[in-house]
């Protein structure tokens, strides 16, 4: 029974340089047998001062120069060639000759064509207007919206080709013929036209708003550097006012730096929080904003006009909820309060303090004399 082993798990496991963590470029194969890219070892040799088996650490008598010459790894080598050439490959299997493989996608009939059909299906009377893109564009744009061919909800078989103004919604001939009879019926594609043009505009609005985002998400991690600069610079500035006083004082300027740094830590970690809090209000409000932005323009790109209208609603509804969204920053002030020490007087000394706001007495004990410690 054969064994299927996946494209990745092979480019992870056997293509990889152990160095670079990349795939390999023209990789060397040592006396171990390891494998690694070329530059990668140049670069190697520069770092330890000679050539060291990156992998089992053995050492071999190699100039920088000679390099190039250490043997090429021929089934390395020829593992990329094969895996680069199913990485190039279209999509799939064409869907209108079910024999060579998909270059395009027919996005009204959600079809896979190769080149020749795509030719034919351009040509023909019924599909001429179409609109076909890239498999490679259709691949990487699946999954943010269900860009399948959109039936009608009465009639599974039948595809959504008209839109009825009068009950407004996409249906198909069939319901022209029965509950749609005598209703003001018009070609899809004229009404998709006019919901495609107000859904750019709103892409472009929805755009600047990203932006915006991110420029208040720039000014909020400047702000949050800056906070931790002057936590820093303030903190400094404790504790050298502390070692000045520390021997008359120590009790109770070890007392008081404590408070002052819990205080000012308070603060910072008040402030701190405020910005972690705003920083993750635009991570948020950004991810939705891209994946609205995605989903709707993904919609236009490569969605049918029956999709389109059939998805129509919700799309609506989503541009509405985030083009509301609090985006443009708002400038706050915050900074720590700074740190300014008073004046103690000791017996006459005058010396600086860590608060202005306390009176301590204090006793000699060899004296009854009493003298103020004022800060």
């Amino acid at each position: 029974m054969a064994v299927r082993i996946s494209v990745n798990k092979i480019n992870d496991q056997l293509l990889t340089c152990s160095i670079c963590l990349e795939r390999y470029k023209n990789p060397k194969i040592l006396p171990c047998h390891h494998s690694f890219c070329e530059n990668c070892l140049v670069g190697w040799m520069e770092q330890h001062g000679g050539l060291e088996c990156p992998n089992c650490r053995k050492r071999y008598s190699v100039h920088m120069g000679s390099i190039q010459t250490l043997p090429p790894s021929i089934v390395t080598n020829s593992m990329i060639r094969l895996i680069e050439e199913q990485e190039n490959q279209g999509g799939g299997t064409c869907h209108g000759c079910a024999e060579y493989s998909s270059a395009n996608r027919c996005v009204n009939c959600a079809m896979d064509l190769c080149a020749t059909c795509t030719r034919a299906h351009t040509k023909a009377p019924i599909t001429r207007h179409h609109r076909i893109v890239a498999a490679d564009h259709f691949k990487q744009s699946k999954g943010s919206a269900d860009l399948s061919v959109a039936y009608c909800t009465t009639h599974d078989e039948k595809i959504i080709e008209l839109y009825c103004e009068t009950c407004q919604t996409s249906i198909c001939h069939l319901c022209l013929r029965s509950e749609h009879k005598g209703h003001s019926v018009v070609d899809l594609q004229g009404v998709a036209d006019e919901l495609r043009n107000v859904f750019a505009s709103n892409i472009s609005q929805l755009n600047a708003q990203l932006i915006e985002l991110e420029n208040g998400k720039q000014n909020v991690e400047i702000q949050s550097k800056e906070l931790a600069k002057q936590l820093m610079i303030q903190k400094k500035a404790i504790k050298t006012h502390s070692r000045e006083i520390i021997e008359q004082l120590i009790n109770v300027i070890k007392l008081e730096k404590r408070d002052h740094l819990q205080k000012i830590t308070n603060d910072y970690d008040k402030l701190l929080q405020e910005i972690n809090n705003e920083m993750h209000q635009y991570d948020t409000t950004g991810a939705l904003l891209e994946s609205t932005i995605t989903f709707v323009d993904n919609l236009l790109q490569y969605g049918s006009d029956a999709q389109l209208m059939k998805e129509s609603d919700e799309a609506s509804k989503k541009m509405h909820t985030v083009m509301s969204l609090k985006t443009k920053w708002k400038d706050t002030d915050r900074t720590l309060p700074l740190f300014c020490p008073g004046v103690t007087t000791v017996r006459g000394k005058t010396t600086q303090s860590i608060s202005a706001h306390m009176v301590i007495r204090l006793e000699d004990e060899k004296s009854p004399e009493r003298y103020l410690i004022s800060y």
